[in-house]
């Protein structure tokens, strides 16, 4: 449940009487509302100030969280604590996006449908975006994330999908961005043996300083390559099956191969 907080101040100076606020501040990030993501994404970015975050995270308005002195300021901006580091969750905030009559549908909870191509595009321009900064990547992350309703995903939506959420709103990327973190760390949590592998293929290649690396996801190229071997004709089928099914059997294979170690 939220944190309640309640702030005692005067109406004005020369009436003694102190009057209460009341307000709600998520302790979670499963709480966020919609607004209160996108405040959060801006915040981290600086585009808005400390005072009209804590008001939009805790509804009391900006004027009263002015007059707080630096104490009361400070215990309040306490409750963000919970969220300076990703924590696990397994869903997107942001259902819908839109640009004017045009809309992208996030993917369902726990990435449900979602095919393990459609994966190694999003992730890899995630990667991408967090190493370069180029709102390119970013634009082609969300494509890659977010698909119109009813389709299927295909590598050809994402250049006219990332010229959409080009024009939107570039908070709401944002956003996006900061809300598929914690999805990455359930995921983490979910796959453990995968992530490993991943961080391991990723690390070898920063070792090598490859040009190929610098641009990111090295590490799911490299395991879908050895998922799909000499069986390179049926490449679109594997591109094609469900993630969770691949990851599945990816985990199997690992600890297979843990086990032939130890023998």
């Amino acid at each position: 449940d939220m944190v309640e907080v309640k702030l005692y101040y005067k109406p004005w100076w020369f009436f003694g009487k102190d009057s209460p606020v009341l307000g709600k501040f998520p302790e979670r990030f499963e709480e966020l509302s919609e607004v209160q993501l996108t405040a959060l994404s801006k915040v981290r970015k600086g585009v808005i100030s400390e005072e009209r975050f804590l008001a939009v995270m805790s509804g009391i308005g900006v004027r009263l969280i002015k007059r707080l002195d630096l104490f009361q300021q400070f215990k309040v901006a306490e409750l963000l604590d919970g969220f300076k580091e990703p924590k696990a969750f397994h869903d997107f905030t942001l259902k819908k996006i839109r640009y004017r009559h045009k809309v992208l549908c996030a993917p369902k909870p726990k990435l449900k449908g979602v095919t393990f191509g459609q994966f190694i595009f999003a992730d890899t321009f995630f990667c991408n975006y967090s190493k370069t900064h180029d709102r390119e990547e970013l634009y082609r992350f969300v494509a890659a994330l977010y698909l119109p309703a009813g389709k299927s995903f295909d590598e050809k939506l994402i250049e006219p999908g990332a010229e959409l959420v080009s024009k939107m709103n570039p908070e709401v990327a944002e956003a996006i961005f900061l809300n598929y973190m914690h999805v990455r760390e359930w995921l983490a949590l979910a796959y453990p043996l995968i992530f490993m592998k991943e961080q391991r293929a990723e690390g070898k290649e920063q070792r090598a300083k490859s040009e190929e690396n610098k641009e990111g996801g090295v590490g799911w190229i490299k395991i879908f390559e050895g998922l799909v071997g000499d069986d390179i004709v049926n490449e679109d089928r594997y591109a094609g099956l469900p993630m969770h099914n691949v990851f599945r059997y990816m985990s199997a294979r690992v600890k297979e191969n843990m086990k032939s170690k130890k023998k």
